[in-house]
């Protein structure tokens, strides 16, 4: 695993806070697992693997992305 395959987010909202504490652990680094060709991007937690969700760049309301 290199680090192409991870993203590091940032919260947008207070949804978003709450899953970076409550979810992953305040860790902001998350898995690729998958990008679509539409652009959506689905992640898992780099510390609780078993927390996935979407990301719908550029615009998302919840979550801004930073590619490592």
């Amino acid at each position: 695993m290199s680090l192409k395959d991870f993203v590091k987010v940032v919260p947008q909202s207070e949804a978003a806070k709450q899953k970076l504490a409550w979810y992953m652990n305040n860790n902001p680094y998350a898995r690729i697992e998958n990008k679509r060709e539409d652009g959506r991007i689905f992640l898992s937690s780099q510390s609780q693997p078993d927390f996935w969700f979407w990301v719908d760049p550029p615009d998302d309301q919840h979550w801004r992305i930073l590619e490592l």
